[in-house]
């Protein structure tokens, strides 16, 4: 980070403490992202677990759990499972929803991400809605818990639930609707589905976009180049993604294979060594030179 105060919390697990007052910081407690929390919490059980992967760090990249979720999906479904009284008919298909998704931001995700990011979205106003409030001493699993017994977040959830079932109904989008036909790039013409999400719900493939047509989200900016490397007896290996291909024209051969890659969770091995390099099909030598240089 690049705050002063940050110092303090160079490492969630390790934190220095008191900083003394002549060096002119004041200590102040540092809430984690929701991505940087998802981050330590899967590197934690990979480490506890043996050696990571390559094969790890591909998941923990692209399998788009949303880690916000399961802070909270347990409480939104215990809500929905409570007396909903004169909104029960409105809320049932939005329960049912939530209830049937995957926790993820995948392609196949259902309806139910959608209600939960709208939620989730209308509650970030409410200040006392968490039942654990942030503890500067476990930073990486504070806050969390939706505060339900609590009537007034009980009442902004019933209003952001509604919303939410407004927002979807309003965007044209159906129950059987995926997140592969909701969250697309079209820069090349063709819509191309993307997986990921908002970093703000700990979905570490992150994804900014914008409202498009028929309910569609436009990816705008997010993830962009990935590249994994081991090392063994052979020298480093590298396999990477350039999610958003090499070319803005649509007339080109690489406006879309990339992207269509990434779509696929396709990753392409990188050559690193002479004779891989020249291995290549479209390898070729192209000598440049300016005129009467010397």
């Amino acid at each position: 980070a690049d705050r002063l105060t940050a110092v303090l919390d160079h490492h969630p697990r390790r934190q220095l403490g008191p900083v003394p007052g002549r060096s002119g910081w004041q200590q102040q407690a540092q809430r984690l992202g929701q991505r940087a929390r998802f981050a330590l919490d899967r590197l934690g059980s990979l480490q506890q677990a043996g050696k990571v992967s390559a094969e790890n760090l591909q998941a923990m990249v692209m399998d788009n759990e949303v880690y916000q979720a399961g802070q909270v999906l347990p409480d939104l479904l215990k809500f929905c499972a409570s007396e909903l009284g004169d909104d029960v008919a409105r809320l049932t298909p939005l329960c049912a929803a939530l209830k049937a998704w995957d926790g993820r931001a995948d392609l196949n995700s259902g309806i139910g991400f959608v209600y939960f990011q709208r939620i989730m979205t209308s509650m970030q106003g409410v200040a006392s809605r968490w039942r654990v409030v942030f503890d500067p001493q476990n930073p990486i699993h504070t806050p969390s818990g939706l505060a339900i017994e609590n009537p007034q977040v009980a009442s902004a959830l019933r209003a952001a639930m509604l919303a939410a079932v407004d927002e979807v109904a309003k965007a044209g989008l159906s129950p059987e609707s995926k997140w592969g036909d909701i969250q697309v790039s079209s820069l090349s013409g063709k819509p191309i589905p993307i997986h990921g999400g908002p970093a703000g719900l700990g979905v570490y493939n992150a994804m900014q976009t914008i409202a498009g047509k028929d309910g569609k989200r436009e990816v705008v900016s997010g993830t962009s180049y990935l590249q994994v490397v081991t090392f063994d007896e052979q020298g480093p290996r590298a396999q990477g993604l350039l999610a958003f291909s090499e070319s803005s024209n649509p007339q080109s051969a690489h406006s879309r294979d990339q992207a269509e890659a990434f779509s696929k969770k396709q990753w392409s091995e990188l050559p690193f060594t002479e004779q891989q390099i020249k291995a290549d099909p479209a390898y070729q030598v192209q000598v440049i030179s300016e005129e009467g240089s010397r």
